[in-house]
């Protein structure tokens, strides 16, 4: 039987890639009555080539049909995505009956948990639900023939378990899995134990795209992944509040891994701690190709920290500084006459800045304007919160800028130099978190972190 446009797989096919038809049940009545053509026609019914992605929104108002999908065609589908509230116990138990059915799958190359939380929420009287999803993820890495992509969500209560899940995928996916992400989250500001290493990474042949945290990477683990007959193209590092002192990957290590990968291009996530944010430098060397930095809720940004990233010019696209605002926003850098600002100077300096976040900090209206017309032809998002806008040239009795309103003209200007309706954000549109320091932050910066999560097409 020949596909592609040719035979009647191909003929089969055609007919449906030209249909518009979104529900499953849909799908499945239009392609029942196909299959009665004829005996050929029938065979292609369930044919993979058929079946190849779908995204499960598991939310309130969409679990039924979320359900209703994965019973008709979970089991054919090669790529799934769970897009699912990880607060609400409703939908904690369909994403687990939804895993029961691909757990059964031998056709699933890729699946994907977009939640909601990093957090599971459950009843007191249910945590074995946690057990259950852990081991239907697990019976997905035995059963499934041949996984290429594994994105845990940096769901806390999975990435517990990471050194398991990768064991396991080392034992049965060592050739084909291509991207991995098994990262997580941790806001807990006080020093951690420095975690195990996972060395099962070691195993992996074919690696591509890597999300991991800090703390379990070791020199063994970069120097396995620069022997790899694939070189591996995207490392993303969640750095948490560990013991610096008792690990830190040595500049040779890295050098092999860069000297290896010629492509390679680094995002980093500071979370949650000021002590990894002050040792950005021993952390991410200057010859480390960064590309993304995020600075999360770390209270900690200084200007040699921002001179620092000035060695990384070439490579950094996107920048994000997010912290909370207690009362007033917090002084990066206090002006000196006749010396340009640090944020200035990186603006110059990284001609190929594509966003830039800057919220928590209190940020002179001129450096704003200057750093879009430094980078009017790059930047596509400059967010800034209007009550971190200083005025230049007025002064408080302490030191700190002035927090008058504005100029009107303000707005346009930068909208002028961007080619783009820009404003800053109002207080309604900040998350809770950057005002309510009893807020959970993770929701403010999850989407971020999700989004390096990506698989290796």
């Amino acid at each position: 039987m020949e596909y592609g446009g040719v035979g009647e797989m191909g003929r089969f096919t055609n007919c449906y890639n030209s249909r518009n038809i979104e529900e499953p049940w849909q799908v499945g009545k239009d392609r029942l009555k196909a299959s009665t053509v004829c005996k050929q026609w029938r065979s292609c019914l369930f044919h993979k080539d058929l079946w190849s992605n779908r995204t499960l929104i598991v939310k309130t108002g969409r679990m039924k049909k979320s359900r209703q999908t994965a019973q008709l065609i979970g089991r054919y589908l090669g790529r799934i995505t769970i897009d699912f509230e990880a607060q609400n116990f409703a939908a904690v138990l369909c994403t687990l009956k939804i895993l029961e059915i691909t757990s059964r799958s031998t056709n699933l190359r890729c699946l994907t948990f977009k939640p909601t939380s990093c957090h599971i929420s459950l009843p007191p009287t249910q945590y074995q639900v946690i057990n259950q999803l852990i081991e239907r993820l697990m019976e997905i890495t035995l059963n499934t023939r041949k996984l290429q992509h594994l994105s845990l969500g940096c769901i806390t209560e999975f990435c517990e378990k990471s050194a398991e899940i990768v064991y396991s995928l080392g034992q049965h996916h060592a050739n084909t899995l291509h991207s991995l992400h098994v990262a997580s989250v941790r806001e807990n500001p006080q020093i951690s134990n420095v975690g195990q290493p996972l060395n099962g990474l070691c195993t992996f042949k074919m690696l591509q795209i890597l999300s991991v945290d800090y703390d379990q990477l070791s020199n063994e683990i970069l120097k396995s992944l620069s022997s790899n007959p694939v070189t591996l193209k995207q490392l993303n590092l969640h750095v948490h509040n560990i013991d610096f002192d008792k690990r830190i990957i040595s500049k040779e290590s890295w050098r092999v891994l860069i000297s290896k990968c010629k492509n390679l291009q680094v995002n980093c996530s500071v979370l949650h701690s000021e002590n990894a944010a002050s040792r950005l430098k021993d952390i991410i060397p200057s010859f480390v190709p960064l590309v993304t930095l995020r600075l999360l809720f770390n209270g900690y940004l200084t200007s040699s920290l921002l001179n620092y990233l000035g060695s990384h010019s070439n490579t950094l696209k996107y920048l994000d500084i997010i912290d909370g605002i207690d009362e007033t926003p917090r002084i990066y850098s206090e002006p000196q006459y006749g010396v340009p600002d640090p944020l200035i100077m990186l603006a110059y300096l990284c001609t190929n800045l594509r966003r830039l976040t800057i919220i928590g900090y209190l940020i002179l209206d001129e450096y704003i304007i200057g750093i879009s017309r430094l980078r009017r032809k790059t930047l596509k998002s400059l967010l800034v919160p209007q009550c971190c806008i200083g005025i230049t040239g007025e002064a408080m009795d302490n030191n700190v800028f002035d927090m008058k309103p504005y100029d009107e003209n303000f707005n346009s200007e930068i909208s002028y130099t961007l080619k783009t309706d820009w404003s800053p954000l109002q207080d309604y549109e900040l998350h809770p978190s950057i005002v309510d320091p009893m807020a959970d932050a993770e929701t403010a910066y999850l989407h971020l972190l999700l989004s390096d999560q990506k698989m290796c097409v």
